[in-house]
């Protein structure tokens, strides 16, 4: 199991891994969660899959087979709570600057175990803040379900959000942020129980 950091424009190194990226986002987002979003033939991308500031993760089994993936925008660049849902921060100032990221579009395969789930949600997390950390980045902003940011509690992050819940169509969704610092890094290796590297990142990373 690692995790591939990269781009849009470094993405050609890492064989399949937009077109595997986009199907499990299709799989998740628009086959069972429903979401009424841009797809073609069974892929999703939306307007913040850029190639000039924003990062992906994508978490490989042993087998080579994507089971998760993520993407990574820093704050100084448009990202999806300040220009779609600035209502979810109830007032308060949204980040403007690049000590922050606002992570999105996290999914896990649905078709793998429970257990799975949950590990693979770690280590793609984990590898996304520690990528941050080395970046200067200090905060992840987020916009998510209520179940969601229970589970970034049961891993130890602390995630503090913005306010309620609100209603979107039939979801409610709640916008949220976090420290991504070797503190609480250092907490999911401790209860992942991992010490070596997990993520293989860019030579070049041809990106903001």
């Amino acid at each position: 199991m690692h995790v591939q950091h990269f781009t849009l424009l470094s993405a050609h190194r890492f064989g399949n891994v937009i077109d595997d990226m986009l199907r499990l986002r299709h799989k998740v987002f628009v086959r069972d969660a429903q979401w009424a979003i841009p797809t073609w033939a069974e892929r999703e991308a939306d307007e913040f899959d850029t190639a000039l500031w924003t990062h992906y993760f994508a978490l490989y089994d042993d087998d080579g087979v994507m089971r998760a993936t993520g993407r990574n925008i820093r704050c100084d660049h448009p990202y999806m709570l300040k220009k779609l849902w600035p209502d979810l921060a109830y007032g308060a100032e949204l980040p403007s600057g690049p000590k922050w990221a606002e992570g999105s579009r996290m999914c896990v395969d649905p078709e793998v175990s429970a257990k799975d789930r949950a590990l693979y949600h770690t280590v793609i997390t984990l590898a996304a803040m520690e990528w941050a950390w080395d970046r200067g980045i200090e905060r992840f902003c987020f916009v998510t379900y209520p179940w969601a940011i229970k589970a970034l509690s049961n891993m130890g992050l602390e995630p503090t959000s913005y306010g309620p819940p609100m209603g979107f169509g039939e979801e409610k969704f709640l916008a949220g942020h976090y420290s991504v610092a070797p503190e609480f890094t250092g907490k999911l290796r401790n209860l992942l129980q991992i010490g070596g590297e997990i993520l293989r990142d860019d030579e070049e990373e041809l990106a903001a």
